[in-house]
């Protein structure tokens, strides 16, 4: 199953929770001493995970999810301004809701 980029949507109302920047700064989909990324499309994740950085000059911060569910999409890595959607989660309300899950 592939969900980069994917729109899912319940009775035409697009779902998935959007990780928003809370400053600007560039989006790191991995730590820059590592080659690993920090979460990937279809993706489970759990409240508090690490989805990637934001990089604010030489400070790293963590971009978590808010709550339970898999990773939708994840933008690619770049500048991204105050309030930019870096990441998009369907929670697992949604998705039992949309009969993906039990």
């Amino acid at each position: 199953m592939s969900f980069d980029g994917v729109t899912l949507s319940i009775d035409g109302n697009r779902i998935g929770l959007a990780i928003r920047a809370t400053g600007p700064g560039r989006f790191l989909r991995a730590h820059p001493a590592r080659e690993q990324p920090l979460a990937r499309p279809g993706q489970y994740v759990a409240a508090g995970e690490t989805l990637g950085l934001l990089a604010m000059g030489p400070i790293l911060l963590p971009v978590t999810s808010p709550e339970a569910g898999i990773v939708l999409s994840l933008v690619a890595t770049g500048s991204a301004g105050y309030g930019a959607v870096l990441a998009e989660v369907a929670t697992i309300v949604e998705l039992r809701a949309m009969g993906l899950l039990t």
